[in-house]
């Protein structure tokens, strides 16, 4: 114990730092463990409350058939069948922000939560909405930078109808700000009225009368959701004659998409600043072992073996590392309250509060048993040191003990000590050089993501394909109105390339998937896998629709759209 408080004392200042660092790397991983933690199981608790299903479907009512009422109801793979009307809206307008995507004016619905005024909680009850009055989810305060007390209008077919925001609620199925189509409630005075002005409006094109059927799966069906989804369309249609399907495991994969990604780099820059630290404990052992060789010598004269004497210069790492992951703990607490609320922006989700306990304490047995092993090895060359050497004057040259022996000169006495210096402690120098190396890569790296983020480069790598003019029509293709288009545009610029694309809802082995087509597919550039298209019976997924479907490179797919329905070769699959 004399030995260790004095080795302690002695080596404060990486003493010190060892717990800094041990501090950082457990405060940042036990709070990116919490968080994650805490909005699965907010995810969780929300989806219940609100008796969420494991699909919902979006159909047009007039397509909603009793013989699939029927089909739906009777099989064995439901449980229970819930239809909830809806109107389809376009545009939304909040002052200067407007969105295009599809938002689907309902009732309000049991299950439906009220953020409170501070938004950072629920609350009990959400009071009822009168006419004129809107409740939004949360993810669109962000998308419209709105806030309660504001107008929004809505365009349904050529009508328009403004609101004043009454609140926001969590909505967990489609609510986080990256899902674009979202369900907003009104009071039923005013869908009972919208309804009836709009309904006579509708064309084959432009509709209004919606219906959500969300689907439950049967306690004894043992597939998987995106299984159950295919199994249950080849019985019913209903994804096939649905506009839009959303699963209860793509709801949870897109909203929490974006922390789970944030989190991961996070936990990678941790990953390489426990790097550091090791490097920084391995480089003090065999700093300390060549300087106190002498020390350590006259200690095994004293009768202390090799063991004792590892022992207490492991426990001093090892003490620095448990006192820095008892405050990286502390400090946890509340990073994992800051992070959670700034999450809540991206995912309109309330979080469980609690603290992964169990994750925490595996982390910090992770970190103590890696620097164990590490102590363990540069401790190893204890056993060489001799009481006879040491006593008798140390060990032979430590310092300035290189090969390569630079000539300390009088005129440049400062640079040829400098010099002689590293080459004679080659090892400290590069362990530094070693540590400044990945810290300054993990900054420029921060720094490049945030730039490339938002550069035209990233999006092509991402899968978009970045164009400097979009044009697309509302109420069909006017012949002509395209030619005139392009011949403004070359009055200011040649158009080096075109391409005309058509993006809609499709069946795809019974699942409902965006599909894009292309005029000239070649602009389909990441290519991951297998090649482009070239012929017509061709198409290319992405990786995540190859898993969920079970089908690759080489693989026969049908898709179905309305009662239209191909086969095709899946060719490769893209970004």
């Amino acid at each position: 114990m004399t030995l260790l408080i004095a080795g302690i004392r002695r080596k404060k200042g990486t003493f010190i730092c060892v717990v800094l660092l041990t501090a950082i790397v457990v405060s940042m991983i036990a709070s990116m463990n919490s968080v994650k933690d805490n909005y699965y199981k907010g995810m969780d608790n929300a989806l219940t409350k609100l008796e969420a299903g494991e699909v919902q479907c979006f159909i047009r009512s007039e397509s909603l058939t009793d013989e699939i009422r029927q089909k739906l109801e009777g099989s064995k793979l439901v449980s229970d069948v819930k239809y909830i009307s809806a109107i389809s809206a376009g545009k939304a307008t909040v002052g200067e922000e407007t969105t295009n995507n599809s938002h689907f004016l309902m009732r309000m619905r049991e299950g439906i939560s009220l953020f409170n005024d501070e938004l950072n909680g629920l609350t009990e009850d959400t009071p009822v909405l009168t006419s004129g009055e809107i409740y939004l989810p949360y993810g669109l305060r962000q998308v419209l930078s709105c806030k309660v007390g504001d107008k929004i209008t809505y365009s349904v077919i050529d009508k328009k109808y403004t609101f004043v925001v009454k609140g926001f609620v969590q909505e967990p199925t489609q609510g986080a700000t990256n899902i674009g189509w979202k369900q907003v409630f009104i009071s039923d005075e005013d869908f009972d009225k919208i309804y009836r002005e709009t309904k006579p409006l509708e064309t084959q094109d432009a509709f209004i009368d919606v219906t959500c059927v969300i689907i439950h799966q049967a306690e004894d069906s043992e597939l998987s959701i995106a299984k159950f989804q295919r199994q249950l369309n080849l019985e019913t249609k209903i994804v096939t004659t649905a506009f839009g399907t959303l699963n209860k495991y793509q709801s949870v994969h897109y909203t929490t998409l974006m922390t789970d990604v944030v989190m991961g780099i996070v936990q990678a820059f941790v990953i390489c600043l426990f790097v550091v630290m090791l490097v920084v404990m391995g480089h003090s052992i065999g700093t300390e072992i060549e300087i106190d060789y002498v020390d350590l010598g006259v200690l095994k004269a004293q009768g202390f073996v090799r063991e004792q004497i590892r022992l207490v210069m492991g426990l001093q790492y090892l003490l620095a590392e448990s006192v820095g992951a008892i405050l990286g703990v502390i400090f946890s607490v509340p990073l994992e309250r800051a992070i959670s609320a700034l999450c809540i922006e991206i995912t309109a989700i309330m979080p469980t509060s609690g603290f992964s306990v169990g994750k925490a304490l595996m982390c910090v047995l992770i970190l103590l048993a890696v620097s164990g092993l590490l102590i363990i090895v540069k401790t190893g060359k204890i056993a060489a040191i001799s009481p006879v050497r040491a006593i008798s004057g140390g060990r032979d040259v430590i310092y300035w003990s290189s090969r390569i022996r630079f000539p300390i000169a009088k005129k440049l006495l400062a640079a040829s000590v400098a010099v002689r210096q590293f080459t004679s402690e080659k090892k400290r120098y590069i362990a530094t050089l070693f540590i400044i190396a990945i810290l300054t890569f993990c900054m420029i790296t921060v720094n490049l993501t945030g730039n490339l983020l938002s550069s035209r480069e990233a999006m092509e790598a991402m899968g978009l394909i970045s164009v400097n003019v979009e044009l697309g029509h509302k109420d069909g293709i006017v012949e002509g109105r395209f030619d005139e288009a392009e011949a403004i545009i070359e009055e200011y610029s040649d158009i080096i390339r075109k391409c005309d694309t058509y993006r809609c809802y499709a069946s795809v082995n019974g699942e409902n998937y965006m599909c894009e087509s292309y005029s000239d597919p070649s602009v389909m550039t990441r290519t991951l896998k297998g090649r482009e298209i070239r012929y017509d019976n061709e198409i290319l997924i992405t990786q995540i629709v190859a898993d969920a479907l079970e089908v690759g490179i080489g693989d026969e797919v049908t898709v179905a759209y309305g009662e239209d329905e191909a086969k095709f070769i899946v060719a490769g699959l893209y970004q």
